[in-house]
C-alpha cells in the first residue's frame, strides 16, 4: 500500500512541476472575452463563426504561448473564446521574432504556419532567416503541432 502512495506522491509531484515547467495548465480550457490578467496579445487570427478555431499569440508573465481558440460567443462587442490547446514558445534571441505571416511548411499552404526567425526586409517585400521553431495546427484534431523548422520558408512580397 505504501508502494502506490508513494507512486501516487510522486506521479503528483511531476504533474506538478511539469504544469510549473510549461506554464500551460492554468489556461487550457479556459474562456475569456478580454486578455488575462498579467497577458498581453501580440497578435493572431480568432475564428468568425461560432465554433470555429484561431490562434493567439501571447505574453502571460514573461512566457511566450501560442492559443488555439474556439469561438463560443459574443459579450457585447467581444468575442468569447474557450483555449482549446497551449504551446510554450522559446525566448527570443536577439533579432528574431515570431512570424505569423507567409510561412509554408513543405511550400504547401496547409493553414496557418507560426515561426520563430529573422526577418529580413528588401525592397518590395522580405523573407525570414535562421527559423528555430515552428507550429502549424491539426484543426481536425483541435491541436498545436510543432513541426521542423527546416522544412519551413517564410516569404512576402508586394509591389510599390
Amino acid at each position: 500500500m505504501g508502494h502506490l502512495v508513494n507512486k501516487w506522491l510522486f506521479s503528483a509531484f511531476m504533474l506538478s512541476i511539469s504544469t510549473q515547467v510549461l506554464g500551460t495548465g492554468q489556461y487550457l480550457g479556459r474562456v475569456y472575452s478580454a486578455t488575462p490578467e498579467g497577458c498581453r496579445y501580440d497578435g493572431g487570427s480568432g475564428g468568425v463563426e461560432i465554433g470555429s478555431l484561431g490562434y493567439a499569440l501571447v505574453e502571460c508573465n514573461g512566457r511566450r504561448m501560442l492559443w488555439l481558440e474556439e469561438l463560443i460567443g459574443h459579450d457585447g462587442n467581444r468575442s468569447v473564446s474557450r483555449i482549446v490547446d497551449v504551446a510554450n514558445m522559446p525566448s527570443l534571441k536577439r533579432g528574431q521574432g515570431i512570424l505569423d505571416i507567409e510561412c509554408h511548411h513543405d511550400d504547401k499552404a496547409v493553414g496557418p504556419v507560426i515561426a520563430v526567425g529573422t526577418w529580413v526586409r528588401r525592397k518590395g517585400g522580405g523573407y525570414a532567416t535562421g527559423i528555430s521553431h515552428a507550429w502549424t495546427f491539426d484543426f481536425s484534431k483541435r491541436k498545436i503541432k510543432s513541426i521542423n523548422p527546416k522544412r519551413v520558408k517564410c516569404e512576402m512580397s508586394y509591389e510599390i
